[in-house]
């Protein structure tokens, strides 16, 4: 499996307290990550700093390429068995300086250790649904999946300038919408953005589709309900203020 970006790249540099370097630092040790520094990321998937050295340990072998201020960097680190004992994840070469380069970013090519997965073989289908996911959540961004397994050679890229926007009208192409422009804002406090997106449509059951830092929430969470209670409230004060219930008692709730 390949994973490649344009990115930053990730740092390559000597670590100043554990004396590695940057890219051998985030394979090889846990929440060694740098997305609690807020000024490092608008956007991620998942804060904790453990995805590259989980992805690591959970390979046979994995190889990073990075291309950074101009140099082209390799590094490889593979699972061994030493004495009896599983080796997991461990630099077999040190980084490697590549000479200049144009590029800029990260490739990661893995294996899958097959002696922890009884199937390493990759799903098209769940890859491709997480790449669109991400593609919506994230405005811009062109996610690019390609299948080059012998049998049946698949590629496909998804881009959706509109983020939400797109994301809602794709959820609802099938249904009636009660008004036709989706209903999307945006704000951010004390560091914390959020983004909504809304359209009505004449079906009977509510589809609330949330994420936090990209990671769906499919069980809801202090944000959903939040969101719940702030529409719930402003439709309340505006049918109180324009009388709309007509003197009658009582008021919205969640379920209207």
């Amino acid at each position: 499996v390949t994973v490649i970006d344009n990115g930053r790249g990730i740092p390559v540099g000597i670590h100043d307290t554990m004396k590695i370097p940057g890219v051998q630092l985030v394979f090889t040790q846990l929440h060694a990550g740098g997305k609690f520094n807020d000024s490092n990321y608008s956007y991620s998937g998942g804060l904790h700093g453990v995805g590259a050295a989980v992805v690591n340990a959970l390979s046979r072998w994995l190889e990073a390429e990075v291309h950074i201020d101009g140099r082209k960097y390799r590094q490889r680190f593979e699972s061994y068995e030493k004495n009896g004992t599983i080796m997991v994840g461990k630099p077999v070469t040190e980084l490697e300086n590549l000479g200049a380069t144009d590029l800029q970013g990260t490739k990661i090519t893995f294996l899958p250790d097959d002696r922890i997965f009884e199937d390493i073989l990759m799903s098209v289908d769940t890859i491709s649904k997480r790449l669109k996911d991400l593609a919506f959540l994230n405005k811009g961004i062109k996610m690019t999946l390609t299948d080059k397994r012998p049998e049946k050679i698949i590629s496909k890229s998804f881009y959706y300038s509109g983020g939400l926007v797109d994301f809602v009208e794709y959820l609802n192409e099938d249904k009636s919408a009660v008004h036709s422009e989706v209903i999307y804002f945006e704000g951010e406090r004390d560091n914390i953005k959020a983004q909504v997106a809304i359209q009505y449509t004449d079906s009977y059951t509510e589809s609330i589709f949330s994420y936090v830092n990209n990671i769906p929430t499919s069980e809801g969470g202090a944000h959903e309900t939040g969101f719940k209670t702030a529409v719930t409230k402003v439709l309340n004060d505006l049918v109180k203020k324009q009388n709309l219930n007509k003197g009658k008692n009582g008021g919205l709730i969640g379920e209207d």
